[in-house]
Parts: C-alpha cells; sequence; structure tokens
C-alpha cells in the first residue's frame, strides 16, 4: 500500500465485499491493514460476517473487541434469516455462549431446523434449551410444511418423537398436531 493515503480508502466495504464472497484470507488483509476509529464501522463489519455465515472473522472479531459488539443484534439477524445454512447456525451456537437468547430467537431456529429437517440442530436446541420454551404446533407445521416423501414423512416422525419426549404437551398441542397430521395425510405419524 506504498504511495496510497489509505485514509481515504473505504476498507469496511472492501471487507464487506470480501465476506459476502466467503474470502476469510482478504478479510484477515484488509482488516490488518486498516484502521478503524468507529466502533460502529467494526460492528457493522461483525454484522455482516454473521449474516454470510463466517465463522472465523467473526470469532476475529469477538476476540478483538469483544462486548463491544452487538452480538444480541447478530444472533436475531441470524434467527430471521429465511436462508440459514449450518454455517449460520455454527455462528449461532459460537455466539450465544457470550449472549443471552430470546425466546422468540430459540423459536425461530427451532422453525428453520424442523422446516429443513436439521434433526441435529432440533436435538441440540432440545438439549441445549429448557424444550417448555419452544411452541410445538410452530414447529410441527414448519417439520410437515412440505412435500412428503417417504424419508422426509420418516424425518417427521424423528422430529415429532424428539418433540413428545422432550417437551411438555397440552391437548390443544395435540388436536393442532392431529390436524396438520390429518391435511397432510400422515398416517405414519398418526399410527405412533
Amino acid at each position: 500500500m506504498n504511495g496510497f493515503d489509505t485514509n481515504v480508502l473505504d476498507f469496511a466495504s472492501a471487507i464487506k465485499e470480501a465476506l459476502r464472497g466467503n474470502n476469510d484470507e482478504t478479510f484477515a488483509y484488509l482488516f490488518e491493514i486498516a484502521t478503524f476509529n468507529d466502533l460502529q464501522e467494526v460492528d457493522g463489519i461483525f454484522i455482516e460476517a454473521c449474516r454470510n455465515g463466517n465463522l472465523h472473522p467473526v470469532e476475529f472479531l469477538h476476540n478483538k473487541y469483544g462486548e463491544s459488539l452487538s452480538i444480541s443484534v447478530a444472533i436475531t439477524e441470524l434467527c430471521q434469516n429465511k436462508s440459514i445454512t449450518p454455517k449460520h447456525v455454527d455462528i449461532f451456537k459460537f455466539l450465544i455462549r457470550f449472549s443471552s437468547l430470546s425466546i422468540l430467537d430459540c423459536q425461530l431456529l427451532m422453525n428453520w431446523a424442523c422446516k429443513y429437517h436439521d434433526i441435529n440442530i432440533i436435538h441440540w436446541l432440545l438439549d441445549f434449551f429448557d424444550p417448555d420454551i419452544f411452541e410445538i404446533y410452530s414447529a410441527i407445521y414448519h417439520a410437515f410444511d412440505t412435500h412428503l416423501t417417504t424419508d422426509r414423512e420418516l424425518n417427521c416422525v424423528v422430529i415429532t418423537m424428539a418433540l413428545l419426549h422432550k417437551c411438555q404437551w397440552v391437548s390443544l398441542d395435540i388436536q393442532a398436531v392431529m390436524e396438520i397430521l390429518c391435511h397432510k395425510e400422515s398416517i405414519l405419524v398418526m399410527g405412533m
């Protein structure tokens, strides 16, 4: 960077672009030569890293700036992300060690896990949090909100059994779930 006034370069935008391209090396290089006097800029980069599922930059920024970052905002954005991937879940697992979650955030993540039949995340959520915070009807609805092939229906059985085993059910939950099963004609699950 010799010969350039680095103060006129927009490092924050360049770093965010590197994060969107999942280029951790470019992120690290740009962050090393950049100078940030505004913590809001760093926070924006942190949120962008979370939004794009970049765990290494998230860990790096958290190690460097810690509690100054908007961790709860990042968690909420992750939970509201409609195209969440396992990379986003890894970030979620990292961040919850430093912040408390709202029940809404937990439910949003449970709904995502049920919708995409991610059994590992469902079990992790049920083990890591008090299972009774989850709205069973919503979780089951998301599990069955898809075209059911035989494999997907078997996944729905596993999801329903996990929820039955860990959560307290009230008669309204049972009635609502039975309505979903009848609507989807899921005889396999109704026979449980």
